[in-house]
């Protein structure tokens, strides 16, 4: 294969890489809406019915939509790694003679701090849960 055509390949794989990086934003932002939408539902029902037991089902489904949202964003620092590999490749292999051209890897190295990498979905869905935990133990009347 010529170098050209590698170039083209690579190239076309970054395109859409980062297409699929920005469908999973989008993805994981529904994924949000949805679980804040079902907790309000849900302390909705608790109130209008004085009962408690569904503020625990909350908590169950927050718990299932952090899964959801994990895979999620596993998937997307898969295409994050794969794209930050192939702009190092490309600068490395065919623009290591221009002194013009500087490429900047725009996501930076991921997988190295699983709490980092995943900070948003614990800090969105942590504080959703603890507001569940709250109001459980609010008395109602």
């Amino acid at each position: 294969m010529k170098s050209n055509e590698v170039y083209e390949i690579l190239i076309k794989t970054l395109e859409v890489d980062q297409s699929r990086i920005s469908n999973l934003d989008s993805t994981q932002f529904t994924i949000k809406g949805w679980s804040i939408t079902l907790v309000s539902l849900l302390v909705g029902l608790t109130f209008q019915y004085k009962n408690k037991a569904f503020l625990y089902i909350g908590i169950v489904a927050i718990i299932l939509f952090v899964i959801l949202d994990y895979l999620y964003r596993r998937v997307q620092l898969n295409h994050v790694e794969r794209s930050t590999n192939i702009l190092e490749y490309i600068q490395n292999t065919y623009l290591e003679n221009s002194q013009n051209i500087n490429i900047q890897i725009p996501f930076g190295k991921y997988r190295k701090n699983f709490i980092k990498d995943n900070s948003i979905i614990f800090l969105f869905h942590g504080f959703v849960i603890l507001m569940l935990i709250i109001l459980i133990f609010i008395p109602m009347q």
